[in-house]
């Protein structure tokens, strides 16, 4: 299989997932926040205990939100170190430290780009 037809279909993939957590969102927790334009990033949800109650959010991958930013950032001139410095930048600041009430999502964090030692 060619490789394009490998990422159309996991585009597909991540397209019909995307769409089944938010309707599961919409029907069990309907105040969770969603991040625009970030479906490709979007993974599950999480229970977390905020504000003294659990509260189900979005969860969405931290390597993967950096991809959709880097996509988005990229542009003539930049270098792909310059691009990918300013995702890390942009996620870390308006998406990983944002907190926008008690269902904010919640980023995980792979274990390929986490350092255990």
């Amino acid at each position: 299989m060619e490789n394009f037809e490998l990422e159309d279909k996991w585009q597909l993939q991540q397209d019909q997932l995307a769409k089944d957590i938010k309707k599961y969102l919409e029907q069990n927790s309907p105040d969770s926040i969603l991040w625009d334009n970030c479906d490709d990033a979007l993974i599950g949800t999480s229970r977390l205990f905020r504000q003294g109650e659990w509260r189900e959010v979005a969860m969405y991958d931290y390597e993967m939100l950096i991809n959709i930013f880097i996509r988005e950032f990229r542009e003539d001139g930049k270098s792909e170190q310059e691009v990918e410095d300013e995702a890390v930048e942009w996620v870390d600041y308006n998406i990983v430290g944002a907190y926008v009430g008690p269902y904010t999502p919640h980023v995980l964090y792979s274990s390929s780009i986490i350092n255990f030692e």
